[in-house]
């Protein structure tokens, strides 16, 4: 026998130990053969748990062993996720399902997430074109093998669970097919059949517990990895574990259903106030809190019975029920659930507020569809888990072909754009496009709504546009920025203060949409506020008081402004071909000068142009567009840059005997300096020289 004392979480061990020494009976005393550990992988010296808990792992099989084509899998690490990763709404909107014999450019990257079980939404997307092939080529010149990285490549696209290697328990969720996941989204798989009752069993405390004694740690402080979790003992199948697929899969739907007022989410339909049932803006955020309310209790409801379920199926009695869920004092308790005699906090009236205009100013864009009833019958079909994840959401105004739309549908109440501009009374001024969806969504309310919204988010004197013109971009920002990558999708240039703003939509510029801002709006504004000047100047004649002055010298200055956003424009127009696989931040860089009224945006735009100056991201189309005698030589060396850029059969060959092996051409098939001469263009140089400059 050899004894232990756990004292970890004690404030005074020196009396806890003398204490627990003098009484056999002491709760942080613990008796046993030390050759009891051997019953846990790893022989961890897990003295605080029960023989009955270590002898599940002797008596139970594993995970694997349970039932057949089980496995656990780490996945594809890219080494450079910059590159190779985006977010769902930065690249083309393109609908496709990727499957094993049809790969598109961006596909599904599942990671691991935050602590949430059951459903998660997944924003990233990885380059696999061609089958990951430029991936491949960048792992392998960085590392000699790409899989070291490119791990289980035989399981991407199948459907399984994802979890996360650091949390506070085990959170297993649904993981659609069609996707790749990465390494540190670990995936595990079974039978689609048997999916949901494994991710059911994993939810409850006992793996996470299990997996914490297999490395000598409570349950706050473990690791999920795969091979342990591969490891932990499995119940045998009972009847009694039947119901644990209805119970998981009302998880999964209640727990996504929470994330449908959420613009990024891929099961995004409408905000939450557009949502709720009631007729004015206090009611709807009621209405909307005790929805969410309602879910929270729901979900605990459900978890508590699938815990009991797995308790059962494990024959785990009473008091290690409570060690289990208590672990060393720190108990385990399911994200989203409701602890014993706490309460959801009441709904956040102005990120309620904020997430309205939000929409509305992405369903004045074409984003977002404002017919609810489409949306509603879009949302209702009928979903799997583990069906593959579409690129657009419910809410999302897309055309018969489910494409996104281009235009406005026939009899469609609002007018579309995909330029909008701060300039009150104007056609194009977001404020009024933003009211109009008001109109139509609230109808006679729509006065009323637009008085509550604008006080609720702070707008001065209940003022939706003063909002629009000082905060809305902030909020945007935040809401499409995930994952460490910054990606708006609304894109607000303007002039130095803020004085004017033309805001354009990603999915909506072209390679002439900065010249047609310049012309179509800029110029005109110009010279409508020169003939103000004019016309203040007159009115004031040769001796302006001093209020004449005042306002003669703030429209000058407006119009100093103005002149100089034009000028601005019109020098790094040339560059301006916006590509969205190359990423927002990158698309945008050249144009960190027109974002100067933002200026933590504007700085972060130009470390990106900096980066692109020195060659760090001369995998960007845009690299090639600007410094082709740069990037092309690079391609000779480099293969991942050469498929890149569409020039590795230029610069690479293929051994014939081993078709994974490639190298460099002797001769290139085309020289050098003529590649470079076909991708120059003496515009862009010289418009290079003045924007460096």
């Amino acid at each position: 026998m050899t004894l232990f004392f756990g004292l970890i979480d004690e404030n005074d061990k020196d009396v806890a130990l003398r204490n627990a020494a003098a009484d056999p009976g002491h709760p942080r005393r613990f008796d046993l053969v030390a050759q009891s550990f051997r019953e846990i992988p790893s022989s961890p010296f897990a003295y605080w748990t029960t023989s009955n808990l270590r002898h599940l792992y002797r008596d139970l099989p594993s995970f694997v062993q349970a039932a057949p084509d089980r496995t656990t899998k780490c996945g594809l690490g890219t080494l450079d996720d910059f590159r190779f990763l985006r977010l769902r709404w930065e690249t083309p909107q393109i609908v496709a399902e990727p499957t094993a014999g049809k790969r598109v450019r961006w596909v599904t990257y599942y990671h691991g997430g935050v602590y949430r079980r059951f459903y998660d939404s997944f924003p990233l997307v990885v380059h696999w074109a061609n089958d990951g092939h430029e991936v491949r080529a960048f792992v392998e010149m960085k590392v000699g093998s790409a899989s070291r990285k490119v791990q289980s490549a035989t399981w991407y696209f199948k459907p399984g669970f994802v979890f996360p290697r650091r949390t506070k328990a085990l959170a297993p969720k649904c993981m659609p097919a069609g996707g790749i996941f990465s390494t540190g989204g670990q995936a595990g798989f079974a039978p689609r059949d048997e999916l949901l009752e494994v991710i059911g069993v994993l939810s409850s405390p006992v793996p996470s517990y299990l997996i914490s004694l297999a490395q000598g740690r409570t349950g706050a402080a473990a690791q999920f990895e795969v091979g342990l979790v591969a490891r932990v003992p499995w119940p045998k199948r009972k009847s009694s574990l039947q119901p644990l697929s209805a119970l998981a899969y009302q998880s999964w739907f209640t727990s996504r259903a929470l994330d449908a007022h959420l613009e990024t989410s891929e099961v995004f339909a409408a905000p939450a106030l557009v949502q709720a049932g009631g007729q004015l803006f206090n009611e709807r955020v009621a209405a909307w809190g005790q929805r969410i309310t309602q879910a929270h209790d729901d979900l605990q409801a459900t978890q508590a019975a699938i815990d009991e379920l797995c308790f059962e199926a494990y024959n785990i009695e009473d008091a290690d029920r409570q060690a289990i869920r208590m672990g060393l004092g720190q108990p385990i308790v399911e994200e989203g659930h409701i602890d014993s005699g706490s309460s959801v906090s009441e709904p956040d009236r102005a990120a309620l507020a904020a997430e309205l205009v939000s929409w509305s100013v992405g369903v004045a864009f074409g984003r977002f569809d404002v017919r609810f009833d489409a949306v509603t019958k879009r949302s209702s079909v009928d979903v799997d888990p583990f069906d593959p994840l579409s690129v657009l959401s419910p809410g999302m105004l897309v055309a018969d072909d489910l494409l996104p739309e281009a235009r406005a549908p026939a009899e469609y109440p609002i007018k579309l754009a995909s330029v909008l501009v701060n300039d009150p009374g104007h056609e194009l001024d977001i404020a009024e496009r933003v009211r109009s969806v008001f109109d139509v969504v609230f109808g006679d309310d729509a006065e009323r709504w637009w008085l509550d919204v604008g006080e609720a988010i702070g707008g001065s004197q209940g003022d939706v546009g003063e909002w629009l013109r000082r905060a809305f971009f902030v909020h945007h920002l935040k809401t499409y920025s995930e994952a460490r990558r910054k990606a708006p999708v609304i894109w607000p240039m303007g002039t130095a203060s803020g004085s004017y703003v033309v805001w354009l939509y990603a999915h909506g510029v072209t390679d002439d949409s900065l010249l047609r801002v310049s012309t179509e709006l800029v110029a005109p504004k110009l010279m409508l506020e020169e003939r103000r000047l004019s016309e203040q100047a007159h009115e004031a004649g040769p001796n302006p008081s001093a209020n004449q002055r005042k306002g003669i010298d703030g429209q000058e200055r407006l119009i100093d402004e103005l002149q100089q956003f034009m000028d601005q424009i019109t020098a790094v127009a040339p560059l301006w071909h916006p590509d969205l696989n190359d990423g927002t931040v990158v698309v945008l860089a050249p144009l960190w000068g027109l974002f100067a009224h933002h200026r933590p945006w504007s700085k972060e735009l130009r470390r990106y142009w900096e980066k692109l100056l020195s060659g760090e991201l001369d995998w960007a189309q845009l690299a090639m567009r600007l410094w082709p005698e740069r990037v092309v030589p690079k391609c000779a060396t480099d293969r991942s840059l050469a498929i890149a850029h569409g020039l590795e059969g230029v610069f690479w060959i293929q051994e014939r005997e081993n078709l994974t092996k490639w190298h460099p051409r002797e001769t290139p098939i085309m020289a050098i300096d003529e590649l470079v001469a076909d991708r120059t263009d003496l515009a862009i140089k010289a418009a290079l020289e003045v924007v460096v400059r």
